[in-house]
């Protein structure tokens, strides 16, 4: 033998080269954990196979849920923000007919959008107004 090996990196190649199976013997004699170059990269390789590296692979955003319609749930929301007259009126229940049939639920439009759609709906009906008059 040439000496002491001052390299542990050579070391180990050599144990594994040319002394590997007395040294797993005297490993599993002594209960030592190889650290063989092989070893550590298996033993490493298992170890991140067991464990996950990063929780966020996991996460998924979800869309907000639509409320599950019950009758109670829906007669209370209706007799606090609805008129009366409002159940009588067909594109009420058109409306209603339409938001039951949606696979996803309803998507409520915000303010500014039902403002614009509203002031929309009143110039078409004074153009046509206009039209009608203007004979």
């Amino acid at each position: 033998h040439a000496g002491i090996i001052a390299d542990l990196s050579t070391l180990q190649r050599h144990l594994e080269a040319h002394h590997r199976g007395s040294y797993l013997d005297w490993c599993s004699k002594n209960k030592f954990i190889s650290k063989l170059l092989k070893d550590c990269a298996e033993a490493k390789r298992q170890a991140s196979a067991q464990s996950q590296e990063h929780i966020t692979a996991h996460l998924v955003l979800n869309p907000d849920a639509p409320i599950t319609y019950s009758e109670s749930g829906f007669l209370e929301a209706s007799l606090h923000w609805l008129p009366i007259q409002a159940f009588d009126h067909l594109a009420f229940q058109n409306m209603i007919k339409m938001a039951a049939r949606a696979m996803n639920g309803v998507k409520l439009p915000n303010c500014n959008s039902t403002r614009s759609g509203l002031i929309s709906i009143f110039m078409k009906e004074m153009s046509s107004l206009r039209d009608r008059l203007s004979v």
